[in-house]
């Protein structure tokens, strides 16, 4: 039995913002958030994860429980940009007109070494922003569940104590 358009669209949007948010990157998720946050049912949620692995757009591993999946959104398309090292070296190349000097060519092609410098040294920078904004999510994740478990424990400890 397939599922209706709109159940699988809300499905693709979620692996799809999910796959934007890492990136392409293979994610952790836990299967109740999935629910959540495309208000499906369980068995609902079992028939779009099948239906999507069947159809190659997803790709399901085991998480650390049972109640997480490590997911691969195979359907991810990274947005198409153009750095600015990539588009000063354009602009370069532009400005070179055949008729140059020769010692003005190669200063010029050297510059293109530099430009290939920024651009690794701009990925590098980049790679370790995302890093970071991973690893924030991740501390701001288990604040969270500290504080919910302090929360739980204050319960507990006003339940006990009223006795």
């Amino acid at each position: 039995m397939g599922l209706r358009d709109k159940t699988q669209r809300k499905f693709v949007e979620f692996f799809e913002n999910m796959a934007r948010m890492y990136e392409g990157a293979e994610f952790e998720v836990a299967y109740s958030q999935i629910q959540r946050d495309t208000g499906s049912a369980n068995s609902t949620l079992k028939r779009a994860l099948r239906t999507m692995v069947e159809e190659g757009v997803l790709k399901i591993q085991l998480g650390r429980n049972s109640r997480y999946g490590r997911f691969r959104y195979l359907a991810y398309q990274p947005p198409v940009k153009t750095s600015e090292p990539e588009k000063l070296a354009k602009a370069i190349q532009t400005q070179m007109i055949p008729g140059d000097k020769p010692e003005t060519q190669a200063h010029v092609e050297g510059e293109g070494h530099d430009v290939q410098a920024l651009a690794d040294l701009k990925l590098d920078v980049q790679e370790l922003v995302h890093l970071t904004n991973h690893l924030m999510r991740r501390v701001r994740h288990q604040e969270m569940t500290i504080a919910l478990l302090q929360d739980r424990i204050a319960e507990l400890e006003d339940k006990l104590y009223k006795k």
